[in-house]
């Protein structure tokens, strides 16, 4: 038969660990997510080109009055203006390497980061199976690349500190963390954001340390491990981290993967413990999105396989690239976006970050 005629054809592509955790409901797990993403791949990142938004020269950034934090684009925060304060906090790593970073994380432009990568193949036919490697390029999208975010840029402001943070103690290597079961929350301790004096704030921790991402609507922090890729240059895998973790952070969004001995933590909006709940919660979205993000009542989330989340897959399932938040996410975090104006305040109050502990009702 002609080989062109093929049997059966599987992609291999291989991710880098960005960050599947999960919230602070559930503290012991000790396996990464059955979709976690390998590290090798960071290592063969080709090129990464400089992204297009203008950063803060550090050594004429602008400063918010009386404090050590710094905006992250010029000319782009109103601290009067009822936001969301997402501040950055670098831990163990150059403070040049924090800003050149940031415009990555925050993507003002929407334009994403397009790097080279190798995706290796592997192709049966009657003839026997053959590998081979690719080189294809993949766009990174970082926050305000990012649904709802995107149409939401006048919700934000950008800071970072000005000061970088130390280890609270000696982070595990990767040798000796194989299942990444340690979390950077152990490790990148502290409360510096408040320093800032802001109300609203979302921090972001830049661990750089071989430790487990994590984020929790509790404190409202997100971590994020391994900001580097092999030769010490910027991972860009971590900016799906981010997407994730903040997905945790400001939503209250559940994890939507699986684990072998997991506990189960079902809860709104994205991780139903019934069918019955989940038509409840996202029945008048079933059908809406495209391919893998479009909603119907799929097994297994938040750990346990008995468990139904709202898509085939999501960046919530795992830091994938290709993915995003999906309608049911997206609704979710639409809702939180919603209670900011982005407007001037005289009276900016703190909004109340935990997820609506009311079940959601059939309109």
């Amino acid at each position: 038969m002609n080989r062109k005629f093929l049997s059966g054809t599987l992609v291999f592509i291989l991710f880098l660990l960005a960050g599947c955790s999960f919230l602070s409901l559930n503290k012991n797990i000790s396996n990464a997510p059955n979709n976690s993403i390998s590290s090798k791949l960071a290592n063969q990142i080709s090129s990464i080109p400089d992204n297009q938004t203008e950063l803060q020269n550090p050594e004429k950034p602008e400063r918010l009055d009386g404090t050590i934090c710094n905006s992250v684009i010029k000319g782009y925060n109103h601290a009067d203006y009822e936001r969301i304060n997402i501040i950055f906090v670098g831990f163990n790593m150059p403070k040049e390497d924090l800003i050149s970073f940031l415009s990555k994380y925050t993507d003002y432009d929407s334009a994403g980061l397009s790097i080279k990568i190798q995706e290796k193949h592997k192709i049966t036919t009657e003839e026997g199976t053959e590998l081979y490697t690719e080189n294809i390029t993949k766009i990174f999208y970082g926050l305000l690349g990012t649904e709802p975010f995107k149409s939401n840029k006048n919700k934000f402001n950008f800071w970072y500190v000005d000061q970088i943070q130390n280890m609270s103690e000696s982070s595990p290597s990767k040798k000796t963390n194989k299942t990444n079961s340690n979390f950077c929350n152990s490790y990148c301790v502290s409360d510096i954001e408040g320093a800032c004096g802001l109300k609203n704030i979302y921090p972001i921790y830049l661990c750089n340390a071989s430790c487990r991402s994590y984020g929790s609507w509790a404190t409202n922090k997100a971590y994020i491990h391994e900001v580097y890729s092999k030769g010490r240059k910027f991972n860009p895998y971590s900016i799906k981290t981010l997407i994730h973790e903040l997905g945790h952070s400001f939503g209250g969004l559940r994890d939507e993967y699986t684990q072998i001995n997991g506990t189960s933590a079902p809860g709104y909006p994205n991780c139903a413990p019934s069918l019955e709940k989940a038509q409840e919660w996202w029945g008048d979205l079933v059908g809406q999105g495209e391919a893998q993000l479009k909603v119907g009542y799929f097994k297994g989330c938040s750990y346990n396989n008995s468990n139904y989340r709202p898509t085939n897959s999501s960046i919530m399932r795992g830091s994938v690239v290709d993915l995003d938040y999906g309608p049911v996410n997206e609704r979710r975090l639409s809702e939180r976006l919603a209670e900011y104006s982005g407007n001037y305040s005289t009276n900016i109050t703190e909004k109340d970050s935990l997820p609506q502990r009311n079940q959601r009702t059939k309109n």
